[in-house]
Order: C-alpha cells, then sequence, then structure tokens
C-alpha cells in the first residue's frame, strides 16, 4: 500500500505495527538468548536480513510494497538488538552496557534532531504542495 486512506488500510498499519514490535521483542530475545549468540551477533544477524528486501528490489524486481513491509518488518528486532548491545547491564547484557537510560536519551535526541531536520528541509515542499489546492 502507498498510502493509509482507508481506515482498512489504517487498522493493517497498526496491526503490522503491533506485530512488529512484539517480533522485535521475542525475535532479537531468541537470537541473542535462545540461540546464544548474544545481542552483537544477533545485531549482524538481523542487519543481514533486513538487506534481502533491499537486494530483491534492486536485483530482482522484488514488489516494492513486499520489500518496504518486509524491511520495516523486521527494523524493530534490529533495533532491539543493537539496542540491548549497547545498554543491557549485567549480567543480562553481553555488550557495552551503558545503561538503558542514557542509551535511550541519546537516541531520543538524535531521532528528535533527525526528524527537525527533516521537517525542516521540507518545510518549503509541503507548502508548495498544498498551495495550488483550494
Amino acid at each position: 500500500m502507498h498510502s493509509i486512506d482507508t481506515r482498512l488500510r489504517e487498522l493493517f498499519y497498526w496491526l503490522t505495527v503491533l506485530c512488529t514490535f512484539a517480533l522485535g521483542t521475542a525475535a532479537g530475545d531468541f537470537a541473542a538468548v535462545t540461540l546464544g549468540l548474544g545481542t552483537l551477533a544477533s545485531s549482524f544477524v538481523f542487519l543481514g536480513i533486513i538487506l534481502i528486501p533491499a537486494a530483491g528490489y534492486r536485483w530482482f524486481r522484488l514488489n516494492q510494497v513486499l520489500a518496504f513491509w518486509f524491511a520495516y518488518t523486521i527494523t524493530r528486532p534490529l533495533g532491539a538488538s543493537v539496542a540491548d548491545w549497547l545498554s543491557v547491564p549485567a549480567p543480562y547484557g553481553d555488550g557495552l552496557q551503558m545503561g538503558t537510560g542514557p542509551i535511550s536519551l541519546v537516541l531520543g535526541i538524535l531521532l528528535a534532531g533527525i526528524v527537525g531536520m527533516i521537517g525542516s528541509r521540507h518545510r518549503g515542499v509541503m507548502r508548495g504542495q498544498t498551495a495550488g489546492v483550494g
């Protein structure tokens, strides 16, 4: 789907978000703990998995909508594994163990900065698109 402009599409979007977050926690923990890979190796596993739709779209004509939703679904376990590697303290963590508070603060500031930068760069574009609407 290219836009969320019906109730059914919105329902699909929110169900995807819900499932993606559940998958992120479950898959990240499964790879790191149950399979015994640890958080760093799990991060690389999910990084490899997220490259599948990129390669499929680029070289094998994978449908762009399928490629997007496949990649979108894998962003959560990838992000969760990286965040766990950075933050989770001993005895549960096997990475840098910087703590969940500092990592949440730094990544939150980074995200806000990126969103702000993108928003300011596209402010004129959005005004131009709505200027002709009457």
